[in-house]
């Protein structure tokens, strides 16, 4: 009976209470002043929904007294707690790190709102160009991966090994991992992008990467005491990493989802400005960072190095140009 609720659950159109919840949000910032009106009860979230729902501490919106509540939050630098200096957007620059990052946190639904706009047009265009784009970005990441694991060119099939994509999309470089025998994994915060990604009939939660649950995973490993923990040989963010929204405790949680010898891959990252050595972050020092409120961050190469090694991995390589970064990690391995 579970698995025909899920099947009918795939081809129900996108979260309408999700969409519901981000309208009642924006008529609450449009009103501003006024005469108090009570809010409306929210629909109930189905159970599919609850894990993109559920907001980490660090992003709860402010609330004050008799106003309605804030949709956004000032925000210190995520990497050092230190507060941003102006640069004249809505981006502020940590004065120790050189980190960009948002300086009023837009609330959780405004960021899946935001994410969702991509993908909005993904069932009624062509997309052969995405999927050719995402073969070569996924034959990029399985190329260093092996590089990493074996020091010498080798074929891309790896039967028996597994990947999990955070923000995986449409699941199309998921895909191409499967058609290398890989089996594979994703989250995905989009509604639009995680409903196209089931009906591929690819292994998708939706939600953020520190409330993702996979209990059942195809890709599910056994640890050594044979507790049957999900474990997964290389983790891939696209691009998105800037996109976490609590970076600290996805980390976290994606140390818990690693083998212990396993791969991160931060691939294609869009950086920030190194006024030190401009050729390391955006092509033009003070160029706007990207518009897209799902674009919470924007690291130095020295700042996403300090947030994924502070104590659990440790950094193998990276290959900057142009603003565009690659950087691989692996899992730190701790002494008993």
């Amino acid at each position: 009976m579970g698995e025909k609720q899920d099947d009918a659950c795939l081809h129900a159109a996108p979260s309408d209470s999700a969409a519901q919840a981000w309208r009642i949000e924006d008529d609450l910032a449009e009103e501003g002043g006024g005469p108090e009106t009570p809010a409306p009860s929210p629909p109930p979230v189905a159970a599919s929904e609850v894990m993109s729902e559920t907001r980490p501490s660090a992003f709860k919106q402010a609330e004050t007294g008799d106003a309605a509540p804030s949709l956004v939050v000032p925000c210190r630098c995520p990497v050092c707690d230190r507060p941003g200096e102006e640069t004249g957007g809505a981006f502020a620059r940590c004065g120790g790190c050189g980190t960009l990052f948002r300086r009023e946190r837009p609330s959780l639904g405004q960021v899946a709102k935001a994410r969702d706009m991509r993908f909005l047009r993904a069932f009624a265009l062509p997309n052969h160009e995405e999927r050719r784009e995402a073969k070569a970005l996924a034959g990029e990441a399985m190329r260093g991966f092996f590089k990493l694991r074996t020091g010498k060119p080798v074929a891309l099939n790896a039967f028996g090994k597994s990947v999990l994509e955070v923000n995986c999309g449409l699941g199309m470089r998921l895909r191409a991992f499967q058609d290398y025998g890989w089996t594979a994994a994703g989250t995905e915060t989009s509604a639009t992008a995680y409903e196209y990604a089931r009906r591929q009939a690819l292994d998708v939660r939706h939600g953020w990467l520190d409330q993702a649950s996979f209990p059942a995973c195809a890709a599910a490993r056994r640890d050594a005491a044979g507790r049957g923990k999900t474990r997964f040989d290389l983790a891939l963010f696209c691009g998105s990493f800037g996109e976490l929204p609590a970076t600290a405790e996805a980390v976290g949680k994606l140390h818990d989802l690693m083998t212990p010898d396993g791969l991160v891959c931060v691939l294609r990252e869009p950086l920030a400005p190194d006024r030190r050595a401009p050729d390391r972050g955006l092509a033009v020092e003070g160029a706007a960072p990207p518009a897209d409120e799902s674009r919470l961050v924007l690291y130095t190469p020295d700042s996403l190095r300090q947030v994924l090694c502070a104590d659990r991995f440790s950094f193998e390589s990276e290959e900057v140009e142009r603003g565009i970064g690659t950087f691989w990690f692996r899992v730190k391995q701790t002494r008993r």
